[in-house]
């Protein structure tokens, strides 16, 4: 096995394992791919896992990407790539992190001991991810008030100007979207927004993971310590029962504490699932192995 940086020739050879909307290896503007591969036995190189560096300032890497090929798995693929990210940032001088979640029903087989061993350090984050049945979110004290408020649309119902104002907000805040928010999004029409002074003050968009699972994919607030998203919230309830059978399973991923709270004051019933952590890598920790 061989694992090396990718280039702008080879990095075709692994689109499969790299996520869809990567950007070419570009290390000048902060992009690193690296790719592990073998002999297929034909005379050729067969991928066998990726991973992604992002620059997040001038001296941390994010490593936001890690897949292993699922045959290729527990061969050391995934081992040997993250100790190469490592060799190139302590030759530039630059600290690695990565954010996961740790799931608290299953304790083996996540990416916590994984890094342990790569002599990461490891801290709990503010995150959290809930689940909870639509059906149990109905016998909450909230989300049994009327579901009012001429402020609010689905996002299907939105116009394209509006959005893109949104969405250079997002942008101008510094909030990071795999894309931006629009009418194309496949559940748009259970997907909510609340209109202030004529632009979108807060959103909630949901996607579909499963026949029997749908999941939050995104939630912003413009105007902090207001009713915007519990409204948002009970509006998108309603929306969601109207769909979904009662047993269906939200899942409710947060990264900061207020988040973490506000579910938890108007969904009581909802279980965590995950725990999210960081996981920082420095240069003087390798040089004390």
């Amino acid at each position: 096995m061989e694992v090396f940086a990718l280039t702008v020739e080879n990095v075709q050879d692994f689109y499969p394992l790299l996520p869809e909307d990567i950007l070419l290896p570009d290390a000048e503007n902060g992009i690193v791919l690296l790719g592990a591969s073998e002999e297929d036995g034909q005379g050729g190189e067969r991928a066998c896992g990726a991973l992604v560096l992002q620059m997040a300032d001038e001296d941390t890497w994010f490593l936001t990407w890690l897949l292993v090929a699922p045959e290729q798995r527990r061969r050391g693929v995934g081992s040997a790539l993250v100790e190469l990210a490592c060799d190139i940032a302590g030759q530039m001088d630059m600290q690695v992190i990565s954010l996961f979640s740790r799931s608290l029903q299953e304790e083996t087989n996540d990416l916590y001991p994984f890094f342990e061993k790569k002599g990461f350090s490891l801290r709990p984050r503010e995150g959290r991810s809930y689940s909870i049945l639509l059906g149990q979110i109905g016998l909450e004290d909230f989300f049994r008030r009327e579901s009012k408020g001429e402020n609010i649309l689905t996002l299907h119902e939105v116009s394209g100007t509006l959005l893109a104002q949104f969405n250079e907000t997002l942008a101008a805040q510094g909030q990071l979207l795999t894309a931006p928010i629009s009418t194309e999004w496949a559940m748009s029409d259970v997907s909510a927004v609340y209109i202030s002074e004529g632009k979108i003050a807060a959103c909630v968009a949901f996607d579909r993971v499963r026949e029997d699972t749908v999941r939050l994919a995104f939630a912003h607030s413009m105007g902090k310590g207001t009713m915007q998203m519990p409204l948002l919230l009970l509006r998108a309830y309603r929306l969601l029962s109207d769909r979904f059978a009662p047993e269906t399973q939200l899942v409710i991923p947060c990264v900061t504490s207020a988040s973490c709270a506000l579910v938890e004051k108007l969904m009581p019933s909802a279980q965590v699932e995950m725990e999210s952590y960081s996981a920082r890598w420095l240069k003087e920790a390798r040089s004390k192995d």
